[in-house]
C-alpha cells in the first residue's frame, strides 16, 4: 500500500464536467507524502505537489492526469472535461430576466433559451440553467457592500479580485462576471481611476481564464451629448476618454461593456423614432455611434439592467409620470397602475426589437 495520495480536481469536482465551448476550467490538486508530481495526457510537465492551473479555452475534451511520487511509493489521478458540441440555439429574443437560483418558477422561461439571463451572489442554478440551455449567456453580479474608489486602482482591483476568486473559479458556467454597479456622477479624475480599476480587474480575470462586464454604468450616464451655453447639443467625449483603458483591455481580453437602460412608465420615454436613439432606451446607440465605433471598441455590449423605474419621475416630470418615489420602485410591479401587463409585454417587445436590429448587443436582463 503507497503511502502518496494524489486528489486531481476541475472546478472542485471529481468530473466528468461539461463545458461549453471556448470557455476555460480550472484544474487543482492536492497530494500527501509526495514529493514530485509530474502531468500526462492533455496537460505535461513537473507540477508542484499542490496548486491550481486553468486549461485554457477549450474547443474538444480533455483528459488531465496526474502522478505523484515520494519516498513511500507513488499514486495518481486523473479528471475528464467534456466540451459541449452543437448547443442547441439560443431564442431570437435578445431580452432576459434577472433571476434568483430560488425561484422555480424561472425554469420555463430558462426552457425557451434566452439569450441572456443575470444572477446575483447566488449562482447554484448557473449548471443547471446551461444544462437546459447551454448557449444562455450568463452574468454574474457579487453584491458589493461598498465600493471604494480612492487610492490604488491597481491594488483596490486586486483586492476585489482575491475576496472573490474562489467564488468565480468555483462557477465556470458564468460567462461574465460584473463588479462595481452604477458608479455615477464622477468626475473626468474619478471615471479615470475607475477605468485603471476596471482594466486591472479585466486583466486579472482573464488569468484565470474568466471575463469581465465593465462600466455597469446607470441609466443615461456618462453623458455623451452635452448643452452648450446656448442650450445646443454638443458631443463631449471626456468620461468615455477617461474610462477608455478598460475599454481596450476588455477588447483584448474578450470582455463586455456594461449599460443600464431604464424608462418610465412605458420603454419609450424620450426616444426619438427619427434617429433611432433615445435619452433613457436606446442611447447605448449613441456611444456606439460616436464613440465606440469610430475608435474600434465595439466590444459586445449587455444591457446588464433594464426595464422600469418609477424613481425616474423624481428627477422631473416626464412622459407623463411625477411625484417622489423610492430608488427601490424598480420593475413593471412597483407602478402596475401605470401600465398593464399587456401593455408593458408590448413594451419590451418594441424594445427587444431595437436591440435584434444591433448585432453588437448580446442581449439585456430586465427587472419584473
Amino acid at each position: 500500500t503507497t503511502g502518496v495520495l494524489v486528489d486531481l480536481k476541475v472546478d472542485n469536482s471529481d468530473g466528468p464536467i461539461t463545458i461549453s465551448p471556448d470557455t476555460a476550467a480550472t484544474l487543482s490538486w492536492t497530494s500527501s507524502g509526495a514529493t514530485s508530481c509530474t502531468a500526462s495526457g492533455d496537460w505535461s510537465g513537473t507540477k508542484l505537489v499542490s496548486g491550481s492551473q486553468s486549461t485554457g479555452n477549450l474547443t474538444s475534451s480533455k483528459t488531465y492526469n496526474l502522478s505523484c511520487s515520494g519516498p513511500s511509493g507513488s499514486n495518481n489521478d486523473s479528471v475528464i472535461v467534456n466540451v459541449s458540441t452543437s448547443p442547441p440555439p439560443a431564442g431570437t429574443s435578445k431580452l432576459g430576466l434577472q433571476l434568483t437560483c430560488d425561484n422555480q418558477n424561472y425554469w420555463d422561461f430558462i426552457d425557451a433559451k434566452p439569450r441572456v439571463v443575470k444572477l446575483m451572489d447566488d449562482f447554484s442554478c448557473a449548471s443547471g440553467i446551461k444544462a437546459m440551455s447551454p448557449s444562455t449567456f450568463i452574468v454574474g453580479r457579487i453584491h458589493e457592500s461598498s465600493q471604494p474608489m480612492d487610492g490604488d486602482p491597481n491594488a483596490r482591483a486586486q483586492d476585489w479580485f482575491n475576496s472573490r476568486r474562489g467564488t468565480i473559479q468555483s462557477n465556470p458556467q458564468v460567462d461574465c462576471w460584473e463588479g462595481y454597479n452604477e458608479p455615477w456622477s464622477l468626475n473626468r479624475d474619478q471615471v479615470g481611476w475607475y477605468g485603471l480599476f476596471e482594466k486591472r480587474r479585466t486583466e486579472l480575470l482573464a488569468g484565470i481564464g474568466r471575463k469581465a462586464c465593465i462600466g455597469n454604468f446607470g441609466v443615461a450616464w456618462p453623458n455623451i451629448i452635452v448643452k452648450d451655453e446656448f442650450g445646443n447639443d454638443q458631443l463631449n467625449f471626456d468620461i468615455w476618454d477617461a474610462f477608455r483603458p478598460a475599454l481596450e483591455a476588455a477588447k483584448t481580453h474578450g470582455g463586455y461593456l456594461g449599460l443600464h437602460e431604464y424608462s418610465v412608465p412605458g420603454m419609450k420615454c424620450l426616444f426619438d423614432s427619427a434617429s433611432g436613439e433615445g435619452l433613457l432606451t436606446a442611447r447605448y446607440r449613441k456611444i456606439y455611434r460616436y464613440y465606440m465605433i469610430p475608435n474600434g471598441l465595439n466590444i459586445p455590449l449587455i444591457i446588464t439592467e433594464t426595464g422600469l423605474a418609477r424613481d425616474l419621475c423624481n428627477q422631473q416630470p416626464v412622459c407623463g409620470c411625477s411625484g417622489r418615489y423610492n430608488r427601490d420602485d424598480v420593475g413593471w410591479r412597483a407602478m402596475s397602475e401605470l401600465i398593464n401587463a399587456q401593455q408593458y409585454a408590448n413594451e419590451l417587445k418594441w424594445y427587444d426589437s431595437i436591440l435584434k436590429q444591433d448585432s453588437y448587443v448580446v442581449g439585456a436582463t430586465s427587472f419584473i
